[in-house]
């Protein structure tokens, strides 16, 4: 078996920036936990990522722009939002390839260089990204690590191929008929 899909959101997405930054915002109410790291992000990219309404949310929210009574992001459905991001990759791959997933395997970097990594076998054979990503997050709450400290996700998924190939011909030699010996 083989790791077919790997995607990484890492710090390409989640840049550092200084705690100055961070506090400067335009109507004066600093964006925080993960949702202060998108500062720089493009609006299209966060909507990519998370999807339409929670990456348009992060990018108000990363700008100071949050909208009343808007409550703010919390970092667990930062994450949830990036999961889910990678389980509609690895299903897009995974149907491209004519494969199915059997196992996710979930690592989750920390700022602190740590990392975290579980696997767990899906319930059924599946090219289906909510059922991949479901798995994947039902493995981020078994790590029980603080999402705020999140600084990349990958996933990865083992598959089986998702029909069964066509049975070979018999080999010939098999099949032929024994001569009759001193005839």
């Amino acid at each position: 078996m083989s790791s077919l899909a790997q995607t990484m959101v890492g710090s390409a997405l989640l840049p550092e920036i200084s705690a100055s930054e961070q506090a400067e915002t335009q109507h004066g109410v600093p964006a925080q936990g993960l949702v202060s790291r998108l500062r720089g992000v493009p609006k299209s990219a966060l909507k990519t990522v998370l999807g339409k309404e929670l990456g348009e949310r992060a990018w108000r929210h990363a700008r100071g722009r949050a909208r009343w009574p808007e409550a703010s992001i919390a970092d667990e459905e930062m994450v949830a939002g990036l999961i889910r991001h990678l389980g509609q990759q690895a299903a897009g791959e995974l149907a491209k390839a004519g494969k199915q997933a059997k196992y996710v395997r979930l690592t989750v970097w920390h700022q602190n260089g740590q990392s975290e990594s579980a696997r767990c076998r899906l319930a059924k054979l599946t090219q289906n990204a909510a059922e991949i990503s479901a798995g994947a997050q039902q493995l981020f709450c078994s790590l029980g690590s603080p999402a705020g400290t999140v600084q990349s996700v990958d996933l990865d998924v083992t598959t089986v191929a998702s029909t069964v190939s066509d049975l070979a011909p018999v080999p010939s030699w098999l099949t032929a008929h024994p001569q009759a010996v001193g005839a």
